[in-house]
């Protein structure tokens, strides 16, 4: 069973009333505070691994199939994978999957 998710510390501080921060600045250091922005290196790899294993099923389908009509659900299913492709990528360039703009 997994652990349950951190309590999420309130809000006490006052609403600012101008130059000593803001809404949002509170909101961040919440979610900060919680850990949701930490970098989750397990679940990638994972993920990614996932997403090569599909990859590979998929092309081999292609390769299998050969000219019928079924390679329009192959196509369906690789389209699905390169999405999940796209939504990885989009993690790394925002620096979720690794901390460093290289490593990612």
């Amino acid at each position: 069973m997994p652990p349950d998710p951190p309590a999420i510390p309130p809000l006490d501080q006052p609403r600012p009333t101008g130059g000593g921060g803001s809404d949002y600045a509170a909101l961040s250091r919440q979610i900060r505070a919680v850990g949701l922005l930490d970098s989750r290196p397990g679940y990638y790899t994972a993920k990614i691994t996932a997403n090569l294993m599909l990859l590979a099923g998929g092309w081999a389908a292609f390769a299998l199939l050969g000219d019928s009509w079924w390679q329009l659900a192959t196509a369906t299913f690789l389209g699905a994978v390169f999405t999940q492709f796209g939504f990885l990528a989009h993690d790394a360039g925002h620096k979720q999957i690794c901390r460093t703009r290289r490593a990612s």
